[in-house]
C-alpha cells in the first residue's frame, strides 16, 4: 500500500489543523495513493513518527512525504530528512520518500496576484 503524509509546520493557532485537513481531504480524491494524512513537526498532532506509524500499521510500505512548506529552510534540509532516517531504521521493509519544498511554482504566482489584487 502507499501513503502520503502532507507534513506542516504546525502552529500554535487552531485554524492551522482545520486547513490542513481541508487541504487533506481535496488532495485524497484527486492522487493515487491509497491513504492521505496530515502530520506536524510541532504544537500539534500527530508528529510526523507518529503518522508513519499509523500508516505502517495500516499496511503502507510505500510512504510519501509532501513538505507543505515554500522553501528549503533548515527543516527541509537537516531536521526532517535526519527525523526520517531514524524513524525509516524502526520499521523493515518501509520506503520513504521525501519530496521538495513547493518553491517557485506559476501557480502561487497566480495566487499571490488574486490575494494582492
Amino acid at each position: 500500500m502507499k501513503g502520503l503524509i502532507i507534513l506542516a509546520h504546525g502552529s500554535k493557532i487552531n485554524e492551522v489543523k482545520e486547513v490542513l485537513l481541508r487541504i487533506i481531504d481535496e488532495v485524497k480524491s484527486k492522487v493515487s495513493y491509497d491513504l492521505v494524512e496530515g502530520a506536524y513537526l510541532q504544537f500539534i498532532d500527530p508528529s510526523l513518527e507518529a503518522c508513519i506509524h499509523r500508516l505502517y500499521k495500516k499496511g503502507c510500505t510505500d510512504i510519501t512525504i509532501f513538505p507543505l512548506f515554500l522553501f528549503n529552510g533548515s527543516h527541509i534540509r537537516n531536521c526532517i530528512p535526519n527525523e526520517i532516517d531514524s524513524i525509516q531504521r524502526k520499521y523493515i521493509g518501509l520506503k520513504i520518500r521525501f519530496l521538495e519544498s513547493i518553491g517557485y511554482d506559476p501557480n502561487l504566482i497566480e495566487i499571490i496576484i488574486r490575494r494582492v489584487q
